[in-house]
């Protein structure tokens, strides 16, 4: 089930006594886009730190027989992307506070043959919102009802006054906004209808896609039309690769604010190392390395 290949790193210098860690993974599908096994891979560089972490493609009905796989004491934990992030909260022995209220874990820890799960998503979200955006927002739209955009949701509860979801169908929509109902503002959950969208788009004074349309290698893809977004409405693409999404791209010339997602997913692996390792890198490093990593993949 191994997707992206062995990512173990070796010495690169013999003389250099770096500190060996357990080994590492992500789970889900896809995972062949993910640069995490690169990310964690320049710890070495960092921190001395050679971490072995694999990206691990695992369909729905192989979840439950991989989780177990996963617990055995020379796993230090993982990551669980697209589409388990709700799926694996049963299959663990703990969840976070944070993720149970959430609905969804993105990280685990094996602590003593105990999975404990994580939300650092829902960190990495409100970091890169607040640094890079501001934290005071009226009205809000998110495209997308899976475990990043219930992440994204549950931290904006206490910080704006609406939120409008939207999926493909509305279930997801309409389920996402009734389990967070009550909590907080206004939420309500379509399908995907343009009319309904312009509307929402026309009072957003934040657009965050939580979906993974435009995510290489479907570039040109973009999860509203460009005129339905106003100006200045602060447009947060969750999408990493690539770095500026069609979506930031018009953005940008309608002259509307961006966060992209690259932000979102260095806060989060500072959290995860945090959890890891017990240490946090710098922010603007991982950044720095996380661009070069992009950058080599598309050559």
């Amino acid at each position: 089930m191994v997707d992206d290949g062995n990512f173990t790193i070796e010495k690169s210098n013999m003389m250099h006594q770096a500190k060996v860690s357990k080994k590492y993974y992500i789970i889900g599908n896809p995972v062949k886009h993910s640069i995490s096994p690169y990310l964690y891979r320049s710890l070495e560089k960092l921190k001395g730190l050679v971490v072995s972490y694999e990206a691990l493609t695992v369909k729905e009905s192989e979840l439950r027989d991989v989780v177990i796989s996963l617990k055995n004491p020379e796993v230090g934990g993982f990551n669980i992307t697209i589409p388990h992030k709700t799926k694996v909260l049963p299959l663990l022995d703990e969840v976070d506070d944070l993720a149970r209220n959430i609905g969804a874990v993105n990280t685990v820890v094996n602590m003593e043959d105990q999975l404990k799960g994580y939300n650092t998503d829902a960190i990495g979200f409100s970091s890169a919102l607040r640094d890079y955006a501001g934290s005071s927002f009226g009205r809000v739209v998110v495209l997308g009802a899976g475990g990043a955009a219930r992440a994204a949701t549950y931290q904006l509860l206490n910080i704006v006054d609406k939120i409008t979801l939207f999926s493909t169908n509305g279930v997801s929509a309409i389920k996402l906004a009734k389990d967070f109902e009550g909590i907080g503002p206004i939420l309500r959950g379509y399908r995907i209808d343009h009319h309904i969208l312009e509307e929402c788009l026309s009072e957003a004074n934040l657009l965050v896609n939580a979906s993974p349309i435009g995510m290489s290698p479907k570039t040109e893809d973009i999860p509203v039309p460009a005129n339905m977004i106003k100006k200045n409405t602060v447009v947060f693409d969750m999408v990493y690769n690539p770095i500026e999404t069609r979506l930031l791209k018009e953005a940008k010339k309608i002259g509307c604010p961006t966060v992209d997602g690259l932000w979102m997913l260095v806060y989060q692996a500072l959290e995860n190392c945090r959890l890891w390792f017990s240490f946090t890198p710098d922010v603007n490093s991982l950044r720095s390395i996380a661009e070069s990593i992009l950058r080599r993949n598309q050559q």
